[in-house]
Parts: structure tokens; C-alpha cells; sequence
């Protein structure tokens, strides 16, 4: 009994995104506050639930830039452009800094066995995913 009053919750939150892009972990009563740039890559994977290879970033430009666009009220277009030419490039580590960043962030809110649900992961070369069940991420 003593045990179950300070185990750590082990059910899943379903995440809620509200229509101003927050991010809610609802049954934590937790948000996810991320930079405009980590909440476009983030997003980014919850929209695409199938996962994605890292090679294939270049495909997705003009759907990260549109994402962070929302997001990053500084910066020319031209500068918006260039950051998201960076994180796509399958050649350089912007991305894997990225995830690695909002992995912490994760971490830091949730034990990790929980926090593994909802960071972005995946082997070297593999499809990179969040592997919490698509149909726990309401969209508002």
C-alpha cells in the first residue's frame, strides 16, 4: 500500500496540442515548453507517426519551414529559410541536437520511463518517431 502511494504514474497521458500550439501532457497536469524551433520539430514528428529517416529531411522543408514560421516571430524569411535549410540537411547535426535537446527537456518533466513515449527517438539510420499511440495526441 505504502509502495502504490509513491510509485511514479506508469498510465499514459494522451498530449493535447491547443490551438495557440501549446502542448499539454494531461494527465500529468504538465506542458511542454519548448523553443519555436524545438515546438516545429516537435510537431513535426507528432504529425508523422510513421517516423521519418533522417535522409529524407530535404523532402520536408517546406513543411518544417511553414511549422516554424508560426512559431519564430524574429528573424527574416530569409533567415527562417537558412535555419530550416540547416535542420533538414541530412549531411550535418542539427537535427540529432534537436532531438537530443527536447529529449532533455522531456526528460526533465517525466521519469524516463514514461518520458520514452514522447521523445522523438530511433537508432542511427533508422525511422526517428515518437512512439506514443497516434491516437493519444488530440489536436484542438
Amino acid at each position: 500500500v505504502i509502495w502504490a502511494l509513491f510509485a511514479p504514474i506508469q498510465e499514459l497521458s494522451p498530449i493535447r496540442i491547443t490551438q495557440d500550439y501549446r502542448i499539454f501532457l494531461t494527465l500529468y497536469k504538465k506542458e511542454i515548453v519548448l523553443t519555436p524551433l524545438l515546438k516545429a520539430v516537435y510537431l513535426f514528428f507528432l504529425k508523422h507517426p510513421e517516423g521519418v529517416y533522417f535522409k529524407n529531411l530535404p523532402g520536408y522543408h517546406a513543411e518544417l519551414l511553414q511549422l516554424y514560421r508560426k512559431f519564430a516571430i524574429r528573424g527574416s524569411l530569409d533567415k527562417h529559410v537558412s535555419t530550416i535549410t540547416d535542420l533538414v540537411n541530412p549531411l550535418g547535426n542539427s537535427m540529432n541536437e534537436k532531438c537530443s535537446i527536447i529529449k532533455k527537456y522531456i526528460t526533465n518533466l517525466l521519469d524516463d520511463s514514461l518520458a520514452k513515449h514522447y521523445y522523438i527517438s530511433g537508432g542511427k539510420g533508422e525511422l526517428k518517431r515518437i512512439s506514443i499511440n497516434p491516437e493519444m495526441i488530440i489536436w484542438e
